[in-house]
């Protein structure tokens, strides 16, 4: 039943004309005529893959799902959390999979239980705090590598974020009054935390800009560093979320809402370097590793989203950040590969994002369709999953983006199933590249029995229209360009 309430199909060919390994060699040697199919299937696959590895489950798919074929397995077939644990879910709610988004809770109130002893006793702070790997006893003490970010702190804050991911889609009022205290307690450790430089910045360090390095102007080969773009642009998008909550739940604590205010008006903004990157670290360093597969400074493009088209210097910013990690590499492994595949969706370039998805078949995916890093790791079968839908469906809030990157193979087809934010079902259909013909049906939370109306924007190209919707009712759209029907 589960697997059964989404849908996306490409209108692919091959698909029963020979096996999936057979269809992904012939498209290794240059036969494309199987890879539409091959792309929907990687959708499928991971939704199968979720539903296996976290539905009904007490914790979350670790780095191998429950697939780890190992007595010592890579990196202990742990969580690590700047960004492996997170990219497994980003695609979940969307894919009408909400339910296998609840085992992050689970592991979440462990790193908050563990995570108060070392807040406390290794930097003299409130709240809770995590680093970058975790397991199922949700350790939260750094460990690992100098330059393998023992030394980062925002694993916890990172992971509430799913909390409330999981509260704007579903609208559950009795989740969210759960998860609430956990996102301000990994906030109250920031207020400790948090260093104030001379310009009144508050900046988090000495940290990682997870897992890369650099060359100072004098010479000198580092990874520790004061305030990097990624740590803040979490903060900012956990303290949004918090302000958020608290509007939602009724909450009157006008000091909290001045201190999380405060630390919203004091992280350091996205900066842009001299040659119109966006800067990793608060100082325009060399990187040692120009193609390396982290990414971090682009996390405010996605999974975060302060970087859309109407921030333009940003968004031009992120364009060429891309492709100079590109241009020297990058992509490397099947899991940033994935990553890849998400920025291009959200920088609206369907060519991109189809050349991620062929890159990731040809190089990142066995003939059963697991991803390997290499070796083998889950996150990029889940990852790729997030970016394939990115590109056909993006939801803001209300604001609802149709067809942002849909490159010229994918220009017919239909999305079944698709849940967008605030707790509605939407279906679509297109051809030639425009929609032709949509449904909206807004779904009522158990704790949260809707009797408002909804009211979303939707948007293809320069055409928008609003569509007001009531819970449990379906509105049924006609396109007709330039008008709607």
């Amino acid at each position: 039943m589960l697997y059964g309430n989404f849908s996306l199909d490409l209108y692919g060919t091959g698909k029963e004309k020979t096996t999936t390994a057979e269809l992904l060699n012939a498209f290794r040697q240059g036969d494309s005529s199987g890879e539409n199919y091959l792309t929907e299937l990687l959708v499928h696959f991971a939704r199968y893959l979720m539903i296996a590895s976290s539905h009904n489950c007490l914790l979350p798919a670790n780095l191998q799902g429950l697939w780890n074929g190992s007595y010592e397995p890579p990196w202990q077939c742990q969580y690590t959390i700047n960004i492996n644990t997170q990219m497994n879910y980003w695609f979940t709610e969307k894919a009408n999979l909400s339910q296998c988004h609840l085992p992050v809770l689970n592991l979440v109130k462990l790193l908050a239980e563990n995570g108060r002893a070392t807040a406390r006793k290794l930097y003299g702070a409130r709240g809770f705090c995590a680093h970058h790997n975790t397991n199922v006893w949700g350790c939260t003490a750094p460990e690992g590598i100098f330059d393998a970010s023992p030394c980062w702190v925002m694993g916890g804050a990172w992971m509430c974020l799913h909390l409330y991911e999981h509260y704007i889609y579903t609208e559950d009022l009795g989740f969210l009054r759960e998860a609430f205290p956990i996102m301000r307690e990994a906030l109250r450790f920031f207020e400790d935390y948090l260093y104030e430089l001379p310009n009144g910045l508050l900046v988090t360090g000495p940290v990682v800009s997870p897992e890369n390095t650099y060359r100072s102007s004098i010479g000198e080969t580092g990874a520790l560093t004061m305030g990097t773009a990624m740590d803040s642009a979490v903060l900012r998008q956990l303290a949004k979320s918090c302000l958020d909550s608290m509007h939602v739940l009724d909450i009157q604590n006008e000091e909290d809402e001045n201190i999380l205010k405060n630390m919203l008006d004091r992280l350091p903004p996205l900066m842009i370097g001299e040659d119109g990157r966006l800067l990793e670290w608060m100082e325009d360093y060399e990187e040692i590793e120009p193609g390396h597969r982290h990414i971090s400074h682009l996390y405010a493009l996605h999974p975060g989203n302060e970087i859309t088209p109407e921030a333009k210097d940003y968004f031009e910013a992120a364009k060429k950040t891309l492709r100079t990690r590109l241009s020297h590499g990058g992509g490397h492994t099947g899991w940033s590969r994935a990553w890849l595949g998400c920025f291009a969706a959200r920088l609206w370039d369907g060519e991109a994002l189809r050349g991620h998805v062929g890159q990731l078949l040809k190089k990142c995916i066995q003939d059963n369709l697991l991803d390997v890093h290499p070796p083998f790791q889950i996150d990029g079968n889940f990852g790729i999953a997030e970016a394939i839908l990115e590109g056909i469906v993006q939801c803001r809030t209300q604001k609802v983006i149709l067809l942002p990157a849909l490159p010229e193979e994918w220009k017919d087809g239909s999305l079944k199933g698709y849940i967008l934010q605030g707790n509605t079902r939407f279906d679509m259909d297109w051809e030639n590249g425009k929609p032709v013909r949509l449904s909206l049906t807004p779904l009522v939370s158990k704790s949260n029995i809707q009797t408002s109306n909804k009211t979303y924007q939707l948007t293809w190209k320069t055409e928008v229209r609003e569509v007001v919707c009531r819970a449990g009712e379906t509105i049924e759209l006609k396109w007709c360009h330039p008008h709607w029907d």
